[in-house]
């Protein structure tokens, strides 16, 4: 479990949010997240739950009490299914956040989130996964978190909230549902300005400062690291997908959007993946750090494993799975080809053979695993995992050059 001054900064991370003058329909609160200059953050909290009707739209919950969501005695599951909600402004990175109680974590579809956006290219429906949430360590069962969803020209959205009873038979209840969409757009990358790696190096990965990395999320009010970095020796590399958007035409964009909501909605102070691909084959810098620092992105909350410990985790940019995404998209050459020779660079630099299998955490791994391999998810989605053995061939192929 997390410890008691992490839960506090957590929960301070979240309220420190300034509240508009205005109130509209539905009990929800558009505010603006004032931490720093460079992102804008509007947050829609919901807390009536009554069953209504608006412009033909039946908000639907069939509470008993309106002041939280919860299902009734003798059910299994309740539905919940918000107004359609016109942003306040434009953004690129989408997010829940809930509080109530018996929040199980544990179980893959206790909690069941979907959000619909309305483009100009049409409609887009994502299945909202709560594996970051707690990819760090476990989590309060009072606290619900999503990942974050980085996409762009959003016109409209809404989103669907089923609650089913846990494992263990009890219910989890909603008593506030956080709407939360933020503008994380950062300039375009100067490719000139990129630094050349060495001849020592012979591998271009894009650092912190050049992707935008606001490194003020690291610190609290009193300008300590909100967490200190440590590291551990480097046993296996962990393969993710974001589940949202490639980025478009500004990947640094959605990486700055996903450090934002890990340092500062989630409250850890970094970005939890250690690295970042995008569909042109970029390599991004991810969790501040040398080899080995732990990052966040993989722990078992049902066994309570935590694979950060000993592992890179490698986030690809996109949604690789048709059952995580109305929108799924290619692995392109140029992405997995960078995977495998990020692996196989890494793998050369840290001295480990990655054909090997290992001792990690109890059991025999393979050194190179899918997000699936450690946690129940769908992450790193069907396309990339399908394909996991052609990426160990060309990480062993381009590992003899390094």
């Amino acid at each position: 479990m997390i410890s008691a001054t992490l839960q506090k900064r957590l929960f301070s991370a979240l309220l420190v949010s300034m509240i508009t003058t205005f109130i509209v329909l539905f009990s929800y609160i558009p505010t603006v997240f004032a931490a720093t200059d460079s992102v804008d953050q509007y947050t829609v909290s919901i807390n009536n739950f009554s069953t209504r009707t608006n412009s033909g739209t039946l908000f639907s919950s069939n509470s008993t009490n309106t002041n939280s969501l919860s299902i009734l005695p003798g059910e299994d599951s309740i539905t919940y299914t918000s107004e359609t909600i016109t942003p306040e402004a434009n953004f690129n990175g989408f997010g829940i956040t809930m509080d109530g109680t018996n929040f199980e974590y544990t179980n893959e579809y206790g909690i069941e989130i979907v959000a619909t956006f309305f483009t100009s290219t049409g409609k887009k429906e994502f299945e909202m996964s709560s594996g970051d949430s707690y990819a760090k360590s476990g989590f309060p069962t009072t606290k619900f978190m999503t990942n974050p969803l980085m996409l762009d020209d959003v016109q409209r959205f809404f989103v669907t909230v089923t609650l089913n009873r846990n494992t263990d038979g009890t219910t989890p209840t909603v008593t506030t549902l956080n709407l939360i969409y933020f503008d994380s757009t950062v300039p375009s990358l100067n490719r000139s300005l990129l630094t050349t790696p060495s001849n020592s190096e012979k591998l271009t990965i894009i650092n912190r400062s050049e992707w935008g990395a606001d490194e003020s999320y690291r610190f609290d009010n009193e300008g300590d690291e909100i967490w200190p970095r440590e590291k551990k020796k480097v046993k296996a590399f962990i393969i993710h997908h974001t589940a949202g958007g490639t980025g478009g035409v500004n990947p640094m964009s959605t990486i700055n959007g996903i450090y934002y909501w890990h340092a500062q909605v989630l409250g850890w102070g970094d970005i939890g993946y250690n690295y970042l691909i995008d569909y042109k084959g970029n390599i991004y810098k991810g969790r501040k750090g040398k080899n080995g620092v732990i990052g966040a992105h993989t722990y078992n909350s049902e066994t309570q494993v935590n694979y950060n410990q000993g592992s890179i985790g490698i986030a690809l940019l996109g949604c690789y799975d048709e059952d995580a995404c109305s929108s799924v998209n290619d692995v392109t050459p140029e992405m997995e080809n960078a995977l495998a020779d990020l692996i196989a660079y890494k793998s050369a630099e840290l001295d480990i053979n990655p054909n090997t299998k290992v001792l990690f955490k109890g059991s025999k791994s393979k050194r190179i695993g899918g997000h699936q391999d450690f946690d129940s998810t769908l992450c790193p989605g069907s396309k990339v995992y399908a394909n996991l053995s052609n990426i160990r061939k060309k990480v062993s192929t381009q590992y003899s050059e390094y």
